[in-house]
C-alpha cells in the first residue's frame, strides 16, 4: 500500500495531476477500515479533507479518523443527525447531544419521551412541555401539554385560547368555558367563573354574587338587592298580587313559589285562558260546554249540562261509566265486546249484541229482524213476527213451515195444521202421513177404519168387536167360577188341617188357630166378592158396546 502511495507522489503533477486524484479515490475505498489508513505527512492530511467528506487526520496515531460531527459506518464516515434528521438506530450516538437526543424505531433523532418533551434548539436540550401556566417557547409548536387545548401564548406561558371565557380544568385536562351567574364552575379554582372579579365559585359549584342575601347579578356586576315586593331595574316594577307566596324575584318579576288560583305566566300577571282553572291553570274543563267554566273554581258557566260524554254536575268533570254515553250518559250502548265510546258512543268493528242495531247499538232491532246487528229476518213467521233476540216466532208459522225459527219447510213426520199442532192418525197408511193442512190420510186407511182422517171404525169392525166382547165376557166368568170353586176347595183343605192339629201343645195351638183364620178372612169371603164385581164390570163394557153398535 506505502508503495502505491509513493509511485503517486513521484508522478509529474502538472502533468498527470488529474490522473492522481482519480487513483488517490479509488485507492481509499481499498482500506478495510478508515482507522488503517496511514496519515502521516501534511499532504496526507490535505488530500483527507479535500477528497474523503467528514474525515480528519490524527497525526498522533498516524491515521484518519472521522470528526466529530460524524459517525463511522464501515469505511466511511456520516453525519450524526439533529433533532428530525436521519439516524441509524443499529450505531449508538448516531444524533448529536447524546444523552438528549435518540435514534428512535424509525431511524430519526429525537427526545425519547416527545409527549412530554420538545426539543429547544437553544439550548440544546429536551424540555419538559409545559402544563397550564407553565414556561413553554412560542417559536416551537406543541411545546405545551395538551396540544389543541394549551397554547403558548406570546410571553412563553402555556394557557388556554380564550382566557377571558375559559379556564383550565385539571380533572378533565381541558379548557373548561367559565360558568356565568348560576352557572357550572369549579370549586377551589378562583378564575372558573367569568367576571371573576364580581362571581365566586360556591360549594356547590355554581357561580354566584359572595352574598346573594344583600346582591343580585345584574348582567355584569354584583348589584344590591331590591326592597321586597319590587324588582327590576332600579327596582322600578312592584311583585304581582297573584304570586302564591311574596315578594316576587327582585330580578325578573317571576312568582317562584307559582300563583294562586286562576293565574298564570311567570309573573302571575293573566287570568287563565278558556278551557283552564285552578292553580297554575293546571285543571281543565273540557265538560263544559263551549269549555266554559270559571276560572278559580272550575264550576261551569252553564250547569243545565256537560257536553256529551261527561256526567252530569257542576264541573262537568267525570266522564261516562263504560257502556254510557251522550248527554249526561243517558245513552246505554249494547255493543258485543268493548264498551262504546263515551263521546261519541260509537262501537267498535264488533258490532252489537243480538237484538240491537245502529252505530251505538243503542235501538231495538225493527219489526221482522233479530240477531247480531239484527242481520236476521223471521220471514217465514205468522205477521213476521219472532224475537229479536233469537229470531224464535211468537205467533207461530206460516202455513207449510214449523220449528221454533219457522226455519223448517213443511211439518214435521205425522204432523199437520197451520202450527203443525195436531197429530196425523195412527191409521193411515204409508207410514201414518196426512195432508199438511187438512190432515187427511194421503194413502188411505188402515183394515177397519174409514173417513177422510180414518178415525171411523167400519161396521164389519163393529161387529166383530160386539162379538169379541161377547165371548171375552163367557170366558171372563168362567174364570171367576173357577176361581170361586179354588178359593172354597183351599178352605176345605184348611179346615181338616186344623183339626187334625188340635192335639198338639196349647202353646202351639194358640198360635196356629189365629194363623188359619187369617188365612181364611184373607183367602175367603173379600176374594170372592172382588171377583164378583170384575163380573159385573165386564157385563156392563160389554152393554155399552152393544148399544153403540144398534144405534149405528
Amino acid at each position: 500500500m506505502m508503495h502505491r502511495w509513493k509511485l503517486c507522489k513521484m508522478s509529474n503533477i502538472v502533468y498527470f495531476g488529474t490522473l492522481l486524484l482519480l487513483v488517490c479515490v479509488l485507492c481509499l475505498p481499498c482500506n478495510a477500515t478508515v482507522s488503517t489508513t496511514a496519515c502521516t505527512t501534511d499532504y496526507d492530511c490535505e488530500q483527507i479533507h479535500v477528497h474523503m467528506y467528514g474525515y480528519e487526520c490524527d497525526r498522533s496515531v498516524g491515521y484518519y479518523r472521522c470528526q466529530e460531527r460524524y459517525f463511522e459506518v464501515g469505511d466511511i464516515c456520516q453525519q450524526r443527525g439533529d433533532n428530525g434528521n436521519p439516524c441509524n438506530s443499529s450505531i449508538a450516538n448516531s444524533c448529536f447531544h447524546p444523552g438528549e437526543l435518540i435514534c428512535n424505531s424509525g431511524n430519526i433523532c429525537s427526545c425519547s419521551d416527545t409527549n412530554t418533551h420538545y426539543w429547544k434548539a437553544s439550548t440544546f436540550s429536551c424540555t419538559p412541555r409545559g402544563n397550564n401556566r407553565g414556561d413553554c417557547d412560542n417559536n416551537i409548536d406543541h411545546s405545551c401539554l395538551y396540544p389543541g387545548q394549551l397554547i403558548c401564548t406570546s410571553g412563553n406561558t402555556c394557557e388556554c385560547f380564550d382566557e377571558f371565557s375559559n379556564y383550565w380544568k385539571a380533572s378533565t385536562s381541558t379548557c373548561t368555558p367559565k360558568g356565568h351567574n348560576g352557572g357550572d364552575c369549579t370549586s377551589g379554582i378562583t378564575d372558573s367563573c367569568i367576571y371573576s372579579e364580581q362571581l365566586v365559585c360556591k360549594s356547590d359549584n355554581k357561580c354566584s354574587c359572595p352574598d346573594t342575601s344583600t346582591h343580585y347579578w345584574n348582567d355584569y356586576s354584583c348589584t344590591p338587592t331590591c326592597t321586597a315586593g319590587t324588582f327590576g331595574n332600579k327596582c322600578f316594577w312592584n311583585c304581582s298580587q297573584n304570586c302564591l307566596s311574596s315578594p316576587c324575584n327582585h330580578v325578573t318579576g317571576v312568582c317562584d313559589g307559582g300563583c294562586n288560583r286562576g293565574w298564570e305566566t311567570l309573573n302571575c300577571t293573566e287570568k287563565c285562558s278558556q278551557g283552564t282553572f285552578g292553580w297554575n291553570c293546571s285543571g281543565k274543563c273540557n265538560g263544559c260546554t263551549e269549555d266554559s267554566c270559571d276560572y278559580i273554581s272550575g264550576v261551569c258557566t252553564n250547569i243545565s249540562g256537560c257536553k256529551p260524554g261527561y256526567e252530569y254536575g257542576r264541573y262537568c268533570n267525570k266522564t261516562c261509566a263504560d257502556w254510557y254515553f251522550g248527554t249526561n250518559c243517558t245513552n246505554y250502548c249494547n255493543c258485543l265486546e268493548k264498551p262504546c265510546n263515551t263521546f261519541s258512543g260509537q262501537c267498535s268493528t264488533d258490532g252489537c249484541k243480538r237484538g240491537w242495531d245502529s252505530v251505538s247499538c243503542d235501538k231495538e232491532c225493527t219489526y221482522g229482524y233479530f240477531g247480531f246487528n239484527c242481520n236476521g229476518f223471521c220471514a217465514n213467521c205468522l205477521n213476521q213476527s219472532c224475537s229479536i233476540l233469537d229470531g224464535n216466532c211468537t205467533d207461530g208459522c206460516s202455513i207449510g213451515y214449523s220449528g221454533d225459527m219457522c226455519d223448517i219447510k213443511g211439518c214435521p213426520y205425522r204432523r199437520y195444521g197451520d202450527k203443525c199442532e195436531h197429530v196425523c192418525s195412527e191409521n193411515c197408511l204409508g207410514q201414518g202421513q196426512c195432508d199438511l193442512v187438512s190432515g187427511n190420510c194421503l194413502s188411505g186407511c188402515s183394515d177397519g177404519w174409514v173417513g177422510e182422517k180414518c178415525d171411523q171404525v167400519s161396521k164389519e169392525s163393529s161387529a166383530i168387536i160386539r162379538f169379541g166382547f161377547f165371548v171375552g165376557g163367557l170366558a171372563s166368568m168362567c174364570v171367576v167360577l173357577f176361581i170361586i170353586w179354588m178359593v172354597k176347595n183351599a178352605r176345605r183343605r184348611i179346615l181338616k188341617t186344623k183339626e187334625s192339629r188340635q192335639a198338639m201343645d196349647n202353646s202351639h195351638s194358640n198360635s196356629n188357630e189365629q194363623h188359619y183364620d187369617d188365612i181364611i178372612k184373607m183367602e175367603g169371603l173379600s176374594t170372592y166378592q172382588d171377583l164378583t164385581k170384575q163380573t159385573v164390570t165386564v157385563s156392563n163394557d160389554y152393554d155399552q158396546i152393544n148399544h153403540s153398535y144398534i144405534n149405528q
